[in-house]
């Protein structure tokens, strides 16, 4: 998977790294505006 990342570069993850990214963010609590915020 590849998106955008900071400061206009490119962020490459390999599918098991983007299945474990997708897993930590959907545990975040997004009703907290410092979880939004990041």
């Amino acid at each position: 998977v590849v998106t955008r990342g900071l400061d206009g570069c490119l962020f490459a993850y390999s599918k098991e790294a983007w299945h474990a990214l997708e897993e930590k963010l959907s545990s975040l609590p997004f009703a907290d505006r410092k979880v939004r915020d990041f």
